[in-house]
C-alpha cells in the first residue's frame, strides 16, 4: 500500500534527539505526542468551538476527548493519563472546559523555528559581548585594555573612540598580521 502525502497541509520539524528521551520508550506516548505536533498551529488562529471565540496562538490547538479519542483510537482514560506525562515533563501545558480543551506546545517556537532561537541566541551572545567592562585585543607590541564609557563607545587614550565592532576587526586585522610576521621570521 502506498503511503499518499497531502502537502498542502505543511509540515512539522521533528528532532532526531525525541529518540533519547523517555517518550521514544513507550509507543503510545510517542503516538500522543505526535499526535500533538501535528495538531498545533503553526500560526495564530481564532476558531469557535462553541458558541464562544478562542484565540490560538503558534503551537497551540483545540481539541476534545471525544476527538482525541477517535483520532488517536486510543481510549479517553489513556489519552488522559499520557497528556498528563507531556504535562509533567514540561512539553505542554493543558487548559481545559467542559466543551473543549486547549493543548499548547511548550517550546513550539524553538522546535519549530530553529533560525529564530540561533538569531535570538546570537543576539544575547553579540549584546553580552558589546556590555562587558573591558575588551582585550592584540596590538603588535603589546595589550590594550580599552574599557567601555557608558555611551557604548569604547574608549582608550591609544585607541581613541572605537565601537566593539571596529576592535575586533582591529583585533583580526593585527593577528592576520602577527601570524604574517611570525611565519617570515621562521622562513629565514
Amino acid at each position: 500500500m502506498a503511503i499518499t502525502i497531502d502537502k498542502t497541509r505543511g509540515y512539522v520539524i521533528m528532532w532526531r534527539s525525541i529518540m533519547d528521551t523517555a517518550i521514544w520508550t513507550n509507543p503510545k506516548l510517542e503516538r500522543v505526542y505526535h499526535w500533538v505536533m501535528y495538531r498545533a498551529n503553526h500560526a495564530g488562529a481564532e476558531i469557535f468551538p462553541t458558541t464562544e471565540k478562542v484565540t490560538l496562538n503558534p503551537g497551540q490547538f483545540v481539541t476534545s476527548y471525544p476527538h482525541a479519542e477517535r483520532e488517536l483510537k486510543m481510549s479517553v482514560g489513556s489519552i488522559n493519563t499520557y497528556l498528563k506525562v507531556l504535562k509533567a515533563e514540561s512539553i505542554i501545558e493543558i487548559k481545559s472546559t467542559n466543551k473543549y480543551t486547549v493543548i499548547t506546545v511548550q517550546s513550539w517556537n524553538e522546535l519549530q523555528n530553529p533560525e529564530r532561537k540561533n538569531e535570538s541566541k546570537l543576539k544575547t551572545e553579540r549584546k553580552q559581548t558589546e556590555t562587558d567592562n573591558t575588551l582585550n585585543t592584540f596590538n603588535s607590541k603589546n595589550y590594550l585594555t580599552i574599557n567601555q564609557n557608558n555611551n557604548g563607545i569604547l574608549k582608550n587614550p591609544r585607541a581613541g573612540k572605537m565601537t566593539s565592532a571596529q576592535i575586533w576587526d582591529l583585533a583580526n586585522k593585527l593577528t592576520e598580521k602577527k601570524i604574517a610576521m611570525e611565519a617570515a621570521a621562521k622562513r629565514k
